[in-house]
């Protein structure tokens, strides 16, 4: 009976992904041209305002959409945030469409299954994640184990959503394969997204307002940051693995 319900359930999975993939090719064009939108800055201000009042709304669906699509570029968009609204209000709306987005995934994950994330997220992240997550100590009782293995998950969904150069959407994926419960998840990995949300919103804003030094060293220095996080992250996985 098992194996019946889990060949159902790769069957319904697979079946999504080629409807899915065969409507991506059916609307590639339009796909292309609202990628080109949501990566030029001044464009994507002029779609913004044309809905007036409402344009926050459509701004909130747009993060959203990239937390769940992951081809688009979430530094891209939360740094449009900032041209359109400002650093604060550009972060606000950027927190909660990110958080919406992110709960989303996680149900999808929770309810799909590893069958479903193996075929999404890469191989390789997943297996260093999921090392890291089941990590097992010795000489403790089961109930401790229980403890350990809740608490772990915690602080590493944490310190992975704190570190730059970490990809971040592919992460939700695997995090909602743990005991963790959806609140738990947002709210931790949320409140460890602040600071990047902020930076980049603020390096937009800088550069609405013409303060292009102050756009230039922020956005160096993110860079920088984002790089190091990107060329180390084997080396910052294999640590969190030693923890």
């Amino acid at each position: 009976m098992k194996f019946l319900k889990d060949k159902k359930k790769l069957c319904i999975i697979t079946l999504t992904i080629l409807i899915s993939a065969f409507i991506i090719y059916l609307t590639k064009d339009s796909i292309v041209s609202f990628y080109n939108l949501l990566i030029d800055r001044e464009k994507l201000k002029a779609y913004l305002e044309s809905f007036g009042y409402w344009s926050w709304a459509v701004f909130f669906i747009l993060q959203i959409l990239q937390v769940v699509i992951f081809f688009i570029p979430g530094e891209v968009i939360q740094a449009a945030g900032g041209y359109v609204y400002g650093t604060f209000w550009g972060t606000v709306i950027s927190f909660f469409g990110i958080g919406v987005g992110s709960y989303l995934l996680f149900l999808v994950s929770h309810k799909y299954g590893r069958s479903f994330v193996e075929k999404v997220v890469p191989q390789d992240l997943h297996k260093k994640i999921e090392k890291i997550l089941h990590k097992k100590r010795k000489e403790i009782t089961e109930e401790e184990e229980k403890e350990f293995k809740k608490r772990r998950e915690k602080i590493v969904a944490f310190l992975l959503y704190l570190l730059p150069g970490m990809p971040k959407d592919s992460l939700v994926l695997i995090f909602g394969l743990t005991e963790m419960t959806p609140l738990e998840f947002i709210t931790l990995s949320m409140g460890a997204r602040i600071p990047a949300l902020a930076i980049s919103c603020y390096f937009g804003a800088n550069i609405a307002n013409g303060e292009h030094a102050k756009a230039i060293v922020v956005g160096s220095i993110a860079l920088v940051v984002v790089l190091i996080g990107i060329f180390y992250k084997d080396k910052i996985l294999k640590k969190l693995e030693e923890m």
